[in-house]
């Protein structure tokens, strides 16, 4: 059963990022990243090659942890969560390595917390006896775990969180993704899960459809001028507000400033030191 988890884990892994499990494991992550930025030297200004040496390194360490997350013990664990009293370290471990990347301060008492809330949830969704066969049912597992946190949970990560509704937003739409993919683990050892399901596709969709309402942040909040400059991470800021308040997908900064090169063949990106900085656009205020 657990080959059968990794082998769909790695189909999909393979079709959504468009590299091999294999592979990816076969090479370290300076060689791939020296790869990368010699081509991207070799057709672009050095400015641009200093900044994507760091964009790289980020989306190489972001394959091979979700990799882990994927094709390691998470998968069985997923199952046999609901049947202890504590939450066994695997899956505190894995837990951390998935939301600390957005979350610095979510820590070891944070996973501890969010895996009983998980690990009850699992145990309420799964009383109906045809839940295991729906994938829609993780949106139900999000919800419960969300309602606990919001209303129970004495770990200081969620009490601070509670004070910060920015915080709190996204926090809760990077939980709706995390309870996805949990749930579709829990599929896989129940064997439910069947390889015909669109996950691959409706990823693309959704970011597809994200990358299209980028035109929409753009038309209201910016303004092309061609002489301006400004930092990268307050144009991101001001997109990641725009997509709370909107409730739309966030697409990570290197998508997200690829789609404005895209729409505004103009606007550039360099870099100064380590400070990113976007040319030939302004906020409008």
């Amino acid at each position: 059963m657990i080959n059968e988890s990794m082998q769909i884990a790695e189909r999909v892994f393979q079709e959504q990022f468009g590299v091999s499990a294999m592979e990816l494991q076969n090479t370290t992550v300076e060689e791939t990243v020296r790869k990368k930025v010699e081509r991207y030297r070799e057709q672009d200004e050095m400015g641009r090659a200093m900044y994507f040496t760091s964009e790289v390194t980020s989306s190489e360490i972001f394959k091979r942890s979700t990799l882990s997350f994927f094709t390691g013990e998470f998968p069985a664990i997923i199952k046999t969560l609901t049947m202890v009293e504590s939450i066994p370290a695997v899956y505190k471990r894995e837990t951390q390595r998935f939301f600390t990347k957005d979350f610095p301060k979510f820590n070891a008492g944070a996973a501890t917390a969010l895996g009983r809330f998980i690990r009850d949830g699992l145990i309420w969704v799964q009383s109906d006896p045809n839940a295991s066969s729906e994938r829609g049912r993780s949106e139900q597992l999000s919800n419960y775990v969300m309602k606990g946190i919001r209303e129970r949970s004495r770990a200081k990560y969620f009490v601070d969180m509670r004070r910060d509704e920015f915080e709190y937003k996204k926090f809760e739409r990077k939980l709706k993704a995390y309870c996805g993919i949990v749930w579709e683990m829990y599929m896989v050892e129940e064997k439910t899960f069947t390889s015909d399901m669109p996950l691959v596709d409706r990823v693309r969709n959704r970011n597809e459809y994200a990358k299209a309402q980028v035109e929409r942040f753009l038309e209201q909040n910016c303004k092309i001028k061609r002489d301006s400059q400004m930092k990268s991470e307050i144009l991101y800021k001001a997109y990641e507000q725009w997509t709370d308040e909107n409730q739309q997908e966030l697409l990570g900064r290197g998508t997200f400033v690829e789609t404005i090169m895209r729409i505004i063949p103009v606007v550039t990106q360099t870099a100064i030191g380590e400070t990113a900085y976007i040319r030939g656009i302004r906020l409008a205020s």
